[in-house]
């Protein structure tokens, strides 16, 4: 978190007071993995929730996917899911900033889909699925 030094010049006999937020825990501090997951879920858009909805439920029926399955079960054209996702890394970058930590939910690139050049596959990060879908 970023400090700043505030400099004010007072009488002697003034009284000053000093307020500040109460302190968020650290990243990796005692919120969990779900407490986590869900405060970003709330913190997401809309088109957000509907990305990694998908995401989640794809990954929990058959494991990793592509950005054309995640299409297809939206029912959306590729470029759309594509503005989704880049949208969805603008909001992750205003959560690192505002809360100093990672965002908890987000598309990890793997390897080429077998036998489809270009079609790279992902999955969410470890334990996110099973909690997106209960949220969603």
């Amino acid at each position: 978190m970023a400090q700043i030094t505030i400099t004010i010049d007072v009488p002697d006999t003034a009284t000053v007071a000093v307020e500040a937020p109460e302190p968020q825990a650290p990243e990796g501090g005692s919120s969990t993995l779900e407490d986590r997951v869900h405060d970003y879920w709330e913190f997401i858009t809309d088109n957000g929730r509907k990305l990694f909805g998908a995401m989640a439920k794809l990954e929990v029926e058959s494991g990793e996917f592509t950005f054309d399955e995640v299409a297809e079960h939206l029912g959306e054209p590729l470029e759309a899911i594509q503005a989704y996702n880049r949208n969805a890394g603008r909001g992750a970058s205003v959560w690192k900033r505002d809360t100093g930590s990672d965002a908890p939910i987000y598309a990890i690139a793997q390897g080429l889909q077998p036998g489809r050049r270009r079609a790279r596959m992902f999955r969410l990060p470890d334990g996110v699925a099973e909690i997106v879908v209960r949220l969603d």
